[in-house]
């Protein structure tokens, strides 16, 4: 409903922050394209290297991202020309019945589960010459040569803008103007650079870290995208992985638990350290001090997750939403919620209690958010962290490790730098089989005045993904003024709130083209109602809500329109 609607009018766009917020984003089209720098695909079409901005981060067709190299180029990740990043990728466990299997791309910690190309039986087909890497980019020829060969990427699985509603992917300009019309079929084309490719887990058991651990019939289909940009979105890699169960081993896996894994190494890697950060949905990895390669103000890098697994409830009024970019919209999903970050951990490459998972069950342990051990790791008696400012170690979560504030020596702190490896969990959900499971994190890199003001630079840039996820990453910022409703109106419409961010107060606004009875409902993140602002028989017309949020704490919401022919929901973010 939401793409039809998109059709029809201007959207408008989430006044993503405050108008300084938005003058440091604004760029510019003069921008676009001088910060694309050298980059591409090998030759095989099976590793690439992303070069935008200040960051370059090479991936390959297995899902291994940063610790690749791309025609004899330098691996790992690299901000301002030094290493941030050795490595990143994900670990993933789950149940069938009674049985537990994991399996990953931790490169660091030797586990490399994944071969290019769809599930087959677990025949190992990675020669198929569709199993490659696919990149389209924003200054493409309309219809040209990436347009055309992403048919195949579509036929394994990746999305597309279907302008014709024919559910067959077909790029043809129709009128031969030779530009994209909305009523014309283009590439799920997120970012200035954006790179698909599908894998599953067919290696062979015998070759993996994990001993007895078979192929489950698991398809990775990831998307890697990011903006040639000169502010905020210049130092971040948004990150999609599209989980889908093929059904090979069984229908359905239950208690399914995803860590978006990372070994950032910033600059010298012994004097990392990690910490979590609940609000943001993130974890982060920091220098002690000082570093040999980036000087007096080492960098943060922090996995910020956008959006969790859904998961279904059973309750109506729930609502899970996947947001897939400006041209494809949002799917809402009633009856579910998208799962926050659950856990954060992060290991050393050697230490009995918090070192590599040598086996399935450690794993999935680190999975949960425990000790490979499969104990919690309390703040009280951590080796590897203190608590600071006052707080009470009993108080805090021992899901969420190190989640204090370094920058304000509050809460539980980590004190122990070393080469650290990161993991942002989320679960437990349910994998059914070809019903995909779409999670999106952010990648960011902030780099501040010295080694603490970098977290805080990086959190501002998290916080801003945020928003411009919120925004379904659309990068047009309009005002509520720039929409035109005729005043007898003749579509169902449920415009975005504004302002959005808001304090206390915004206005929401909604059209209806029929009289006819009209709920107006804000839910909490959770799915909770909040407050009922219209219910109520509606004649024809146009109207404009206040919801003042004064007394709830901030954060994000949903308001959702319902008629008996229409039912359309938006997010809102209050910030005290």
């Amino acid at each position: 409903m939401l793409l039809h609607i998109l059709r029809r009018i201007k959207p408008v766009a989430v006044i993503l922050v405050s108008l300084l917020f938005l003058a440091l984003y604004s760029s510019g089209d003069e921008n676009k394209g001088k910060l694309n720098k050298p980059g591409g695909i090998n030759a095989e079409g099976d590793s690439y290297f992303l070069n935008i901005n200040r960051i370059e981060l090479p991936l390959n067709s297995r899902g291994i991202l940063a610790n690749v190299s791309v025609d004899g180029r330098r691996e790992g990740g690299f901000f301002d020309d030094k290493e941030f990043l050795f490595s990143g990728g994900f670990m993933l466990s789950g149940k069938n019945a009674d049985t537990v299997w994991s399996n990953g791309n931790a490169s660091s910690s030797q586990i490399e589960d994944y071969l290019p190309g769809i599930a087959q039986g677990f025949i190992d087909d990675e020669n198929d010459p569709r199993f490659h890497l696919y990149v389209v980019k924003s200054g493409d020829e309309p219809f040209g040569e990436s347009w055309q060969e992403w048919k195949d990427a579509v036929d394994l699985g990746a999305y597309f803008y279907d302008g014709d509603d024919d559910g067959i992917y077909n790029p043809t300009d129709k009128n031969g103007d030779g530009v994209w019309n909305p009523d014309e079929d283009m590439p799920d084309l997120l970012g200035d650079e954006t790179v698909w490719c599908v894998y599953n887990d067919a290696l062979d058991e015998s070759l993996r870290f994990f001993w007895h651990q078979d192929p489950v019939g698991i398809e990775m289909r990831q998307t890697v995208w990011a903006y040639a940009d000169s502010n905020y979105l210049g130092n971040v890699v948004f990150v999609r992985w599209s989980i889908n169960n093929a059904g090979t081993v069984a229908d359905v896996f239950d208690s399914v638990y995803f860590g978006a894994w990372a070994d950032a190494d910033i600059g010298n890697l012994n004097g990392d350290l990690s910490g979590s950060d609940t609000t943001l949905m993130a974890g982060y990895t920091y220098n002690d001090g000082p570093d040999s390669e980036y000087g007096v103000n080492p960098p943060c890098f922090i996995i910020s997750l956008l959006q969790g697994a859904k998961e279904e409830t059973g309750n109506p009024e729930d609502m899970a939403f996947n947001v897939k970019g400006p041209n494809l919209g949002i799917d809402t999903i009633f009856g579910a919620v998208n799962l926050p970050m659950t856990s954060f951990i992060h290991y050393m490459s050697s230490h009995p209690t918090q070192g590599n998972p040598d086996n399935i069950t450690q794993a999935r342990n680190y999975l949960v958010g425990k000790t490979h051990q499969g104990e919690f790791n309390d703040p009280c008696t951590d080796a590897f962290g203190v608590v600071l400012g006052g707080v009470d170690c009993n108080t805090i979560n021992p899901l969420f490790w190190h989640s204090g504030d370094p920058t304000a020596d509050k809460g539980w702190i980590n004190i122990a730098p070393f080469d650290q490896y990161q993991m942002s969990n989320v679960g437990p959900f349910t994998l059914e089989k070809d019903k995909p499971v779409d999670i999106i994190v952010a990648y960011v890199v902030g780099r501040g005045t010295d080694h603490l003001n970098s977290i805080t630079k990086a959190k501002e840039i998290a916080e801003f993904t945020h928003f411009f996820y919120q925004n379904n990453f659309d990068e047009n910022v309009v005002s509520v003024e720039d929409i035109n409703i005729s005043s007898i109106p003749n579509d169902y419409n449920l415009l975005q709130n504004f302002p959005n961010p808001f304090n206390p107060a915004t206005t929401i606004e909604f059209s209806v083209p029929k009289p006819g009875k009209v709920k107006l409902i804000v839910f909490d993140l959770l799915g909770r109602e909040v407050e009922i602002l219209v219910n109520e028989e509606k004649p024809q017309g146009n109207y404009k809500v206040t919801f003042n949020a004064s007394s709830f704490p901030s954060g994000v919401y949903f308001y959702q329109l319902i008629t008996e022919h229409y039912s359309d929901t938006k997010k809102m973010i209050y910030l005290k």
